[in-house]
Parts: C-alpha cells; structure tokens; sequence
C-alpha cells in the first residue's frame, strides 16, 4: 500500500518504496545502516547493493519472522 500525500515530492514515492525494501530485506531498520555509513565501518559495503541507508524503513515482524516493512519520507524522521 502506498499513500502520498498531494504536496509531497514524485521522488518520495520511489523512496519509500526502497527504505521498506531494504528494512525487509536486511530484518532491521534503515536507521541501523545510516548510522554504519555516519559511522565509516564495515557496512558500508552494503550500500553497492540496492539497499537504502537513510532513517525512515522499518521491517514488521510475525512470529519472529519479517513479514513486511514501511518506508516514510518527506517529514522529519521522529
């Protein structure tokens, strides 16, 4: 599901769609890598994949299982 609202920018939507992509596919929030490239470590290797290091992607859990993820842009991050 995707929601924009009118004045929010086009780039948003592909945005989101890749903070949630990469919540889910790495089972933790984008918030994690942000601060592994603020931090210059080792996962910046991560980022030569199509996978998104800004706050805002957030995986939902099942049963311990990542079930599926959101992706907010466009507003402050808190």
């Amino acid at each position: 599901m995707l929601q924009r609202f009118n004045d929010t920018q086009a780039s948003a939507v592909r945005i989101v769609e890749a903070k949630a992509r990469t919540a889910v596919e790495f089972c933790r929030p984008t918030k994690m890598l942000e601060d592994a490239v603020a931090g210059c470590c080792v996962g910046l290797r991560v980022l030569t994949f199509c996978a998104s290091a800004a706050e805002g992607g957030v995986p939902i859990a099942s049963r311990s299982r990542t079930a599926s993820g959101i992706g907010v842009s466009g507003i402050a991050s808190e």
